[in-house]
């Protein structure tokens, strides 16, 4: 079974996406969910057990120190990330929503098994500017910028971060179609808001491990 979706035998198989959690609990009275895919019990787990927020640790090679609602921030992206949830950061901006995101990124790298790089799509205007961040709050994340004309995907295959802009994102989809994330991050994610748009098109085939849009 995939962890995106489960199949519940019924009168006929019904297949529900994670997003319809909340749903698959109100039918736990008439579905067996012990014969369910253990990952979707661990979720209903959680659901049911849910009382607060668990601190997430700060990776070793993260050098800054983290307000607390930045903090609050990280917790519950990682959350969102051990239930394999998407989910939506939306602080104003100047509050560290980058910052909160390579938290994430680092804490995800320091485990030596993860070995898919990672995906952060960005407005062409601020491409370089995650590069920096991550230059100086996460040097330990390894980077390959995607872009410019001479764009190509990176060779190495210890880099954890690849960077792009969201015209690229559509304009070489079927290039990025063929890769495999480990996360896909969206930054400016309200500049495609309207699904009918080509680059939100493109972002929805990537199927990532896990999603995050600021």
């Amino acid at each position: 079974e995939s962890l995106s979706k489960i199949t519940v035998d019924l009168a006929k198989k019904i297949k529900l996406s994670r997003l319809h959690v909340g749903a698959l609990d109100e039918l736990e009275g008439v579905v067996d969910t012990s014969k369910l895919h253990n990952a979707w019990q661990q979720t209903l787990k959680a659901i049911h057990s849910f009382r607060t927020l668990k601190k997430a640790p700060l990776p070793k090679i993260f050098q800054a120190k983290l307000r607390p609602y930045q903090q609050e921030g990280v917790n519950w992206i990682s959350f969102l990330k051990e239930y394999q949830f998407g989910g939506i950061l939306a602080d104003d901006m100047g509050l560290g929503k980058t910052i909160q995101a390579l938290t994430i990124l680092a804490q995800t790298y320091e485990d030596t098994s993860v070995i898919k790089p990672s995906l952060i799509v960005a407005p062409t205007s601020v491409v370089y500017n995650w590069q920096e961040e991550i230059k100086r709050f996460t040097p330990g994340l390894k980077t390959h910028m995607y872009i410019g004309k001479e764009r190509s995907f990176p060779q190495d295959k210890n880099v954890n971060v690849i960077i792009t802009s969201h015209a690229l994102l559509w304009r070489d989809r079927e290039q990025f179609l063929k890769c495999d994330f480990h996360y896909v991050i969206l930054d400016e994610a309200h500049y495609i808001k309207n699904h009918k748009s080509k680059t939100a098109k493109a972002a929805h085939q990537i199927s990532p491990d896990h999603r995050l849009s600021l």
